[in-house]
C-alpha cells in the first residue's frame, strides 16, 4: 500500500469515517548545495519518490487532532491557542507549527481529524519534517477554503511551513526543504535560488541514477550542531560586513573576501581558533555556491564524471570546513566511491548523521545497490525524482 492508501485506512480505523481530503508531499534528496540556503544561496535538490500522506476530515469544536502510524501518541490542539514560546513536544510540534503559521497569517484553520503515514525515515536527512509540514499545511488550507494550487500558492505554502519550523518548532532551517517538497518536478532536479525563490528544473539524464544510503545515524537538527553552524555563518558575515558592508549575505561574497574576513577578525582580536573556524565556514559557503552552478551545468550536458567530482568536493568541504559530517558518513562515502559505476557521493541534508547520496551509472545500479545494502543498517535505495506536493483526493 502507498502512504496515501495507508493514511486513508488509518483514518477509517481511527475515526470511524472516511476522510474528505488526502494530501501528499515528497521527501527531499539534495544533490549538492548544503548549508547555503540560510545565506540566500543556491541548492540542487530533487523531490524524492518517498512520500508523507495526510488524510483529513472535519471535526467539531475547532480542535485539530493528529494521529500517525509512525508514532504512538496522538496530539490535539486549538490552533488559536498555540504559542511559539510553549511548543508541543515531540513529532506533533511540526503539525502544530504549520497550523500556528497558517492561523497567524489570518487563515481560519478549521477543526480537523488527521491521520499521517510516511515512507520517509525520520532523522535520515531526507527532510521528513518538511514533507509532514507541507502535507498537513496543504490539507488544512484546502479544508479552510478553495485553494488553486498554482506555483504562487505553493511558494506561499512553503513559506508558511518554513515560518512554522523556524518560529514555532525552533529549528532555524532555510527554505530549501519546503520549496523542494512544494515545487518538485518529475525526472528533474531543481536549481533553487534561496534568495529570489526562483526554481529551474534540471533534467536528470537517463544514464545517471540517484541512490540514497541510510547510515542509520539519526539526527535532530533542532538539537544537533545545525543552529551553531548558522550562528557561525552569521558571525562570519557580520565580521566581513565591518569591511564590506555591501555584502548582505555570504551568497554575495567572493573568494577574495576571505582575506578581508581574516583581516577583520584579526583586527577585532578574535582568537586564532575562532578565526580559522569562521573563515572555514565562509569558505565552504562561497565555494559551495560555485559548485552548485557547475553541477547544474554538468547535469545539463549529461556529464556524470564532473557532477560526481563536484559532489565529492562538497562532501570534503562539509567534513573539513563546515564540520557537519561523521565518521560513519565518511566511511559510507569512501565505500561508495570504491565501487564501479559510482561517479560521486556526499552527505545529504544538514549532516550530523542521516544519509549519503550517490550518483551512479544506471547500467550498474543494481550491483551498486546490492553491494551497499549488504552492510548498511538503514539500507540503500534507488530514488527517482518526483513531482511536488499535491491533493490526491477530495471527497
Amino acid at each position: 500500500m502507498t502512504p496515501a492508501e495507508r493514511a486513508v485506512a488509518g483514518f477509517l480505523e481511527t475515526y470511524g469515517t472516511a476522510p474528505c481530503i488526502t494530501a501528499v508531499a515528497p521527501g527531499r534528496v539534495n544533490l549538492i548545495g548544503e548549508h547555503t540556503d540560510y545565506q540566500g544561496g543556491l541548492v540542487l535538490p530533487v523531490a524524492a519518490d518517498l512520500r508523507t500522506a495526510v488524510a483529513a476530515g472535519p471535526a467539531g469544536g475547532g480542535i485539530v487532532k493528529a494521529c500517525s502510524g509512525l508514532f504512538p501518541d496522538p496530539v490535539s490542539f486549538d490552533p488559536g491557542s498555540l504559542s511559539p514560546g510553549n511548543p508541543i513536544e515531540g513529532w506533533g510540534r511540526y503539525v502544530a507549527g504549520i497550523a500556528w503559521a497558517l492561523y497567524s497569517s489570518g487563515m481560519a484553520v478549521p477543526g480537523a481529524d488527521i491521520y499521517i503515514e510516511s515512507d520517509i525515515p525520520p532523522g535520515s536527512g531526507l527532510s521528513s519534517s518538511a514533507a509532514l509540514e507541507v502535507a498537513v499545511g496543504m490539507a488544512l488550507s484546502a479544508m479552510a477554503g478553495s485553494v488553486s494550487w498554482d506555483e504562487s500558492s505553493l511558494r506561499s505554502l512553503a513559506g508558511f511551513c518554513q515560518l512554522g519550523e523556524n518560529e514555532y518548532c525552533g529549528v532555524p532551517c532555510g527554505s530549501m526543504d519546503h520549496l523542494a517538497a512544494c515545487l518538485g518536478v518529475s525526472g528533474s532536479a531543481l536549481l533553487l535560488d534561496c534568495r529570489t525563490l526562483e526554481a529551474s528544473p534540471v533534467p536528470i539524464p537517463g544514464d545517471l541514477s540517484i541512490v540514497v544510503c541510510d547510515s542509520g545515524e539519526r539526527h535532530d537538527l533542532s538539537t544537533a550542531g545545525y543552529p551553531g553552524r548558522q550562528a557561525e555563518a552569521a558571525a562570519a558575515l557580520a565580521s566581513l560586513g565591518t569591511r564590506r558592508p555591501e555584502v548582505q549575505s555570504l551568497r554575495d561574497a567572493v573568494p577574495e573576501d576571505l582575506v578581508i574576513l581574516e583581516e577583520a577578525l584579526a583586527a577585532a582580536g578574535a582568537p586564532a581558533s575562532e578565526a580559522v573556524r569562521l573563515v572555514g565556514r565562509a569558505r565552504h559557503i562561497i565555494e559551495e555556491n560555485r559548485r552548485v552552478r557547475l553541477a547544474a551545468e554538468a547535469l545539463g550536458r549529461g556529464d556524470g564524471a564532473s557532477m560526481g567530482r563536484l559532489m565529492r568536493e562538497s562532501h570534503d568541504s562539509l567534513r573539513d570546513l563546515y564540520g557537519v559530517s561523521t565518521p560513519g558518513l565518511d566511511a559510507l562515502v569512501e565505500a561508495a566511491m570504491a565501487l564501479p559505476g559510482c561517479f560521486g557521493a556526499r552527505l545529504t541534508g544538514g549532516g550530523f548523521g542521516g544519509s549519503v547520496v550517490c550518483l551512479v551509472e544506471t547500467g550498474g545500479v543494481e550491483g551498486f545497490l546490492a553491494a551497499m545494502s549488504a552492510f548498511l543498517p538503514g539500507g540503500a535505495r534507488l530514488v527517482r525524482p518526483s513531482g511536488g506536493a499535491a491533493i490526491e483526493r477530495i471527497g
